[in-house]
């Protein structure tokens, strides 16, 4: 560790970045409605979540919108007091309770007046955080996710962050070496155009690295507010899926499935004779290491489960409920090219069929949907693609009616407080949904017309179905 790297006796954040906050961004992948039918579809029992916990909750937009909109008690915990703040202020203007803590990792796992858990979450925290502060972390995972209970974590993956890395250690140096008196994002902004200036003189990393010139492209163009916390860490750890799982084994987890809905896609990815390697191998972190191999994944979502209790991958799929989301309700052409084309996967008339089913905008259980295809695809099939059209953000998972309308009060008030710090020139923003459980991207305009709409007013349709009907 380079010695300007070392934090001193009063940096409790260890490193971490704090001078800058975090982005307003909602992750729907940490919903918990989110993740029911992938844990059936791996034929394991989800939990009734009740009590949950999200580890380095950022500006706590998710979690917010998780505690009024879901039925689930949150507790959270980061180490930015003004995180904290903003999350605080967010939960107070729903009207709901969440405990709210700003403590180190170590402090909060040593905390004994917290409840057990049935699901905690944990995106992106993994990869910036030390050693130290990693085993804190499974020692919490281990402590307080009760035994059916699932963990989701999300972290930069190798070996598609590996050509990264040599570049992030580059612009952290130049940071480095700025003037101490300047803010974080100038100094940000100095060390990107110093390794532009350095790749545009086409070093030999650059011609041996293919990609890499993408990668920093979208790098340079990036949110400061994401960059400072992404690469500008003393820690940045991206790992191997075999390091994650022996680091969660410690914690009594084992791997369920991910978190992205994402095989549906992959599967048209991988060709047919790795597909054939990928068949021959029992061992599971195996299998999804050479998996990460084949796609050169760079991030992971992935479920970890407690004592899983295993059950039939059918059960409980009937029930299970999907709604329309997307404003255009069509596949992408690189997603259906290879649907078409290959011929794995779900067939293009099924997936056609559902999404002209949904365009109604109402949701559906999958057994309804089967049901009224008419014995044209089975309940199987259905659930095939409605994992599709979730790994494609099309549509969302769906809770009941009944919960939907209990939760419209919270996220009707905690809507107010969102659209009011829709500031000007933001692009896309969350806002609660009720029937989602979680949040609901919208556009500037979009917003504009929550602001004084009426449920009759030209272009409500989504968001009334979704929102305030």
């Amino acid at each position: 560790m380079p010695a300007d790297a070392v934090p001193s006796a009063k940096d409790r954040a260890e490193g971490y970045v704090t001078e800058i906050g975090y982005t307003f961004d909602y992750h729907p992948r940490t919903n918990p409605l989110y993740m029911r039918l992938a844990l059936r579809r791996a034929g394991l029992e989800p939990p009734s979540v009740a009590q949950a916990c999200e580890l380095g909750f950022g500006q706590g937009v998710s979690l917010a919108i998780h505690a009024a909109a879901g039925s689930a008690r949150w507790v959270g915990n980061d180490i930015n007091p003004d995180h904290v703040r903003h999350a605080r202020g967010l939960v107070e203007a729903a009207g709901v309770a969440a405990d709210l803590h700003a403590e180190s990792f170590v402090d909060f796992a040593a905390r004994t007046d917290l409840p057990s858990f049935d699901f905690i979450v944990l995106h992106g925290i993994w990869s910036w955080v030390s050693d130290g502060n990693r085993a804190a972390i499974v020692d919490f995972v281990g402590q307080r996710l009760r035994p059916g209970g699932v963990l989701h974590v999300s972290y930069n993956a190798l070996p598609g962050k590996a050509a990264m890395e040599p570049l992030r250690h580059l612009v952290v140096q130049h940071a480095r070496q700025a003037d101490k008196g300047e803010g974080i994002v100038p100094r940000i902004d100095r060390a990107i155009d110093f390794a532009a200036r350095l790749l545009a003189t086409n070093p030999a990393y650059l011609q041996d690295t293919p990609g890499l010139a993408r990668s920093f492209d979208t790098l340079k163009d990036a949110d400061r507010r994401y960059l400072a916390h992404e690469y500008f860490n003393r820690d940045w750890r991206p790992m191997h899926f075999a390091e994650v799982a022996a680091h969660l084994a410690a914690a009594g987890l084992v791997f369920a499935g991910p978190a992205g809905y994402s095989g549906a896609v992959e599967s048209l990815l991988i060709e047919p004779a790795q597909q054939a390697m990928l068949d021959g191998i029992d061992d599971p972190v195996l299998r999804e290491t050479v998996r990460d191999f084949l796609l050169n994944r760079g991030f992971r979502y992935d479920y970890w489960i407690k004592a899983p209790v295993e059950r039939d991958a059918g059960d409980g799929l009937r029930d299970e409920r999907i709604v329309l989301v997307a404003d255009k309700p069509a596949l992408p052409f690189e997603v259906r090219a290879p649907l078409l084309l290959r011929g794995k996967g779900p067939p293009d008339a099924t997936v056609s069929a559902v999404l002209d089913l949904l365009s109604d905008r109402r949701a559906r259980s999958l057994a309804e949907i089967a049901a009224s295809l008419g014995g044209q695809a089975s309940l199987a099939d259905i659930a095939d693609v409605a994992e599709l059209l979730l790994g494609q953000d099309l549509v969302g998972a769906a809770q009941s009616d009944r919960e939907a309308e209990a939760a419209r009060g919270a996220t009707d008030r905690l809507n107010a407080r969102l659209l009011d710090g829709f500031e000007p020139g933001a692009g896309r923003r969350a806002l609660a949904s009720p029937l989602l459980g979680g949040g609901l991207t919208v556009s500037r305009d979009e917003a504009g017309l929550l602001r004084g709409a009426q449920p009759g007013d030209p272009g409500m349709t989504r968001l009334r179905s979704l929102m305030i009907a």
